[in-house]
C-alpha cells in the first residue's frame, strides 16, 4: 500500500493520506481522519474513487431481497466497500423487523447495494386427504393449519390467526416471515350422498322424515333400493336424497340435516 491507495478502515472505505511502517493516516468521505495499524487495514488496489461500486456475487444458497421485504435475523448485506457479504448493523441485524430500504436509508453511509438471505431448506409437503391448500387470498379461519419450512408436518397457524382467523395468507405468511409458511391448509366441507342400501339407512329408520314444504312423516318401510314414507309415497334413495330431509326435535325447534350420508 502506499499514499493515494484506497482502503477499508474502521468498517468504511477510506483514502490513505500517510502512512509509515506500523501505521496509516485515513480520511473517510466525510473528512474525517483516523490513524490505525496497518494491521486493520483492507487495501483495496481496485477502488478508483468515492463512487467505485465493487459490485458482488450472491453466494450458493442465498438470495436478494426487494426493498420492501422486512429484515430478518441473519441477513447478510454487500455494501460499497468491498464484495464481500456482512451480517447487518445493529438490533436490524439480530431482531430484524424494518425493510431493506428503510436500513438502506438509516445506513446510507455505508453504500448498501444488496441485502441477502439464505434459501429456505426444500420441505416437500403432502396435502392430507380431506384437506384442501388455500390460495394467497384466502382469508383464514379457525381450524385452518400449515406447513413451515422446519420439517413435513402440519401444524395450527400461531396465536389469534389460529384461534379467530380473519387474515389473509398472504398476511399471515408475511407476520410469520421467520417460519417460511409453505402452505396454509383446510378441511373439506363434509359431503353428503344418498344411502345406496338398507344396511346404510337402517341405523336412520327411526327418525322423522320432512318433505321440502315443511310436512312431517315417517318411515313406513324399506329396502335396499327406496324407502316408503307416510302417505304410501315411495322414493328411490336418490329421489328421497333430493326430495326429503331428516327432522330432529331439539329444545323445542327442528333441525333438519340431509336425507342421506355425510362423509
Amino acid at each position: 500500500m502506499k499514499i493515494g491507495d484506497w482502503c477499508v478502515c474502521n468498517g468504511t472505505r477510506e483514502l490513505i493520506c500517510n502512512l509509515d511502517e506500523d501505521w496509516a493516516i485515513c480520511i473517510n468521505a466525510e473528512g474525517f481522519s483516523s490513524r490505525v495499524l496497518i494491521s486493520g487495514v483492507t487495501h483495496l488496489p481496485e477502488c478508483t474513487g468515492w463512487g467505485w461500486s465493487p459490485g458482488y456475487v450472491i453466494p450458493e444458497g442465498w438470495f436478494k431481497l426487494d426493498d420492501a421485504a422486512i429484515m430478518q435475523k441473519g441477513d447478510a448485506r454487500f455494501d460499497g466497500i468491498d464484495d464481500k457479504p456482512r451480517r447487518p448493523l445493529g438490533a436490524y441485524g439480530d431482531h430484524g423487523g424494518i425493510t431493506v430500504a428503510e436500513f438502506r436509508k438509516k445506513y446510507a453511509h455505508r453504500d448498501i447495494l444488496a441485502v441477502i438471505r439464505k434459501l429456505p431448506p426444500v420441505v416437500e409437503y403432502v396435502v392430507p386427504e380431506g384437506w384442501y391448500e388455500l390460495d394467497d387470498t384466502a382469508v383464514m379461519q379457525k381450524g385452518d393449519a400449515r406447513f413451515d419450512g422446519i420439517d413435513d408436518k402440519p401444524r395450527r397457524p400461531l396465536g389469534a390467526y389460529g384461534d379467530h382467523g380473519g387474515i389473509t395468507v398472504a398476511n399471515f405468511r408475511r407476520k410469520y416471515g421467520n417460519l417460511n409458511i409453505l402452505a396454509v391448509i383446510r378441511r373439506l366441507p363434509p359431503v353428503a350422498r344418498p344411502f345406496t342400501s338398507a344396511v346404510e339407512f337402517a341405523p336412520h329408520a327411526d327418525k322423522w322424515v320432512s318433505w321440502m314444504d315443511g310436512t312431517l312423516g315417517r318411515v313406513l318401510s324399506f329396502d335396499d333400493r327406496q324407502v316408503r314414507v307416510s302417505g304410501l309415497r315411495v322414493f328411490e334413495f336418490g329421489e328421497a336424497f333430493e326430495q326429503l330431509k331428516f327432522a330432529e326435535f331439539k329444545d323445542g325447534e327442528i333441525k333438519f340435516t340431509k336425507f342421506g350420508i355425510t362423509e
